[in-house]
């Protein structure tokens, strides 16, 4: 990563004016603070980890320091910085714990939909890559599920606290960790082994704070072997996108788009090298609500979430 470059730029008492130069790379889900009161850290963990784990929520932003603009490449370090320093007390809000509820359950009900084969004792391994991991909400949903299992954050303080979250369940680090890193970043070449031939790569709340979607969609493809699936959780476009907007007081969210229909989410994995048959796109049947100190909308917002999968071909 290169050095943080930030710029101040013009604002009024309620407003500041960001300018990106740069194509805006994904960004982080932010952590919740983890109670673990009833599990002793050096607990070994029951065959199924889904009846007891937290739910930690999975949201994510690019958000900036209010002031501030960014200079070529330096996004991500901001990001970084940004959200290891605040992610806590934000997401501890009733209104995410829903949302990470929803998108765990989601999740859990869509293994066949994914076309996610478990693991089976005497059979081949099975790889999971969470990106954009925080936590690790998705890597816990699906843990019954893979052998080996890998998440990537571009924050140190996500991949600690995923990586914390794992031990203190008894989960050794050869089935699950998590490396920091930005596949839209040539300084950070995730070039591990374990970062290739996964048979399941999933981004959760990620994919509408990228500059460029096509990109790192191609780039979760390449990380998957021949046949394996690319999954995408993000919100679905309605009437209301782009009428609402982030609260000032969370800083500035410089999203490049607010959602993504059926069309443009079949788009995106063909231009990803996926299989266009394979494709396939539904929305969960809850809606989730966004508060008004969220969205600056009166009464806050309902939103809709999808998640889409296609094979890599």
């Amino acid at each position: 990563m290169t050095s943080m470059q930030l710029r101040a730029v013009t604002t009024t008492t309620t407003t500041t004016t960001i300018i990106c130069t740069t194509p805006i790379p994904f960004s982080t889900p932010l952590l919740n603070s983890i109670c673990l009161a009833t599990k002793s850290k050096t607990a070994t963990p029951s065959p199924s980890l889904r009846s007891f784990l937290p739910t930690p929520p999975l949201f994510s932003s690019t958000s900036i320091p209010t002031g501030y603009t960014m200079a070529p490449d330096a996004l991500g370090d901001a990001n970084r910085k940004f959200w290891d320093e605040r992610a806590g007390a934000l997401f501890q809000e009733d209104w995410v714990k829903v949302l990470s509820k929803q998108l765990r359950d989601c999740l859990v009900s869509s293994v066949e939909f994914m076309g996610i084969r478990k693991s089976s004792p005497g059979g081949p391994s099975t790889k999971l890559i969470d990106y954009a991991c925080g936590n690790g909400v998705v890597s816990h949903a699906l843990f019954d599920n893979f052998d080996v299992i890998r998440g990537v954050d571009i924050s140190d303080g996500m991949v600690t606290a995923y990586n914390d979250l794992a031990a203190s369940l008894g989960i050794p680090p050869t089935r699950m960790r998590a490396a920091q890193g930005n596949l839209l970043d040539p300084a950070t070449p995730l070039d591990d082994p374990d970062l290739y031939d996964a048979d399941a790569i999933i981004m959760s709340m990620a994919l509408h704070h990228t500059g460029d979607p096509q990109k790192i969609m191609a780039k979760m493809a390449e990380r998957v072997r021949s046949g394996g699936v690319v999954v995408a959780i993000d919100w679905v476009t309605s009437d209301t996108d782009g009428a609402h907007k982030h609260s000032a007081a969370h800083g500035h969210h410089t999203t490049s788009k607010h959602s993504f229909n059926s069309e443009e989410m079949s788009e995106l994995f063909a231009g990803a090298g996926c299989d266009k048959e394979s494709f396939g796109f539904r929305t969960y049947h809850e809606t989730s609500h966004i508060p008004e100190h969220i969205t600056n909308t009166k009464g806050g917002v309902d939103r809709t979430f999808f998640i889409a999968k296609a094979n890599k071909l």
